[in-house]
């Protein structure tokens, strides 16, 4: 409680939250400085990824940003090092990443990837997603289940939020959203991703939506290990994309 002025003193708790009640850490706060590193959540990582690569210098592409983020999920210290060896391999002078950058350095397939694997089931090109859903079967271990019905639900949660605003706007008589208020609402940080999320919501009925979100959810719990039979990613994977095509 009474630090000497010339003391340096860290303390680093981990895990979990301290008790901003108990007597610890009002007196930390009172002596000191507190600082609190929460983990990004899901729809934080990529404008985090984007920030922590302009702080670089640099820029980065729509599709360069989703392939990282879908291909290393949440792991601030995987996403760190990966792009800290990224940016070494980058050719001096080099002033914007390109999914080119990402496939060369990071080993990430700019053809067969979850970005690509979304394009193609929202677009309903089926063999696209299909011939996808073969590589990623035959490299399960640089694809994982889990991040790709991630992946997916983010994209069709995105049409089914347009779409509802839509209906609001038709039949309820409401302004639909500029792109700077869907930017918010959607949480995009790239007016180019945003005006394709509203093209492909065109294709899709919500009702549709609805029910193709109620399986990703079944399919997540899958991935993890429920109910799924004892089937393979890439068994399930097949499976859950003929039941989106067939909606």
């Amino acid at each position: 409680q009474k630090p000497s002025p010339t003391t340096i003193l860290v303390i680093c708790h981990k895990e979990k939250s301290v008790d901003k009640r108990s007597a610890f850490y009002k007196g930390c706060a009172a002596n000191g400085v507190v600082l609190e590193s929460v983990r990004p959540r899901d729809y934080e990582i990529a404008s985090w990824l984007q920030q922590f690569i302009r702080r670089r210098g640099l820029e980065i592409d729509p599709k360069a940003l989703s392939m990282l983020t879908d291909h290393l999920g949440t792991d601030i210290s995987k996403i760190a090092n990966e792009l800290q060896k990224l940016t070494v391999s980058l050719p001096e002078g080099t002033k914007r990443i390109t999914d080119r950058d990402i496939e060369a350095n990071i080993g990430i397939s700019k053809d067969f990837n979850n970005f690509e694997l979304c394009k193609a089931v929202v677009t309903r090109d089926m063999n696209r997603a299909l011939m996808i859903a073969d590589h990623f079967a035959r490299n399960p271990k640089e694809n994982p289940l889990l991040l790709t019905v991630m992946a997916l639900f983010n994209q069709f949660r995105d049409l089914f939020v347009v779409n509802y605003l839509r209906w609001l706007t038709r039949h309820r008589n409401k302004p639909f959203s500029s792109d700077q208020e869907l930017m918010r609402i959607l949480r995009k940080s790239n007016t180019f991703i945003l005006g394709e999320i509203k093209q492909n919501a065109s294709r899709w009925d919500n009702r549709k939506v609805f029910q193709i979100l109620g399986l990703l959810r079944e399919y997540d719990a899958k991935s993890k290990g429920l109910g799924s039979g004892g089937a393979s990613d890439g068994e399930l994977l097949r499976e859950l994309l003929l039941k989106i095509f067939l909606q």
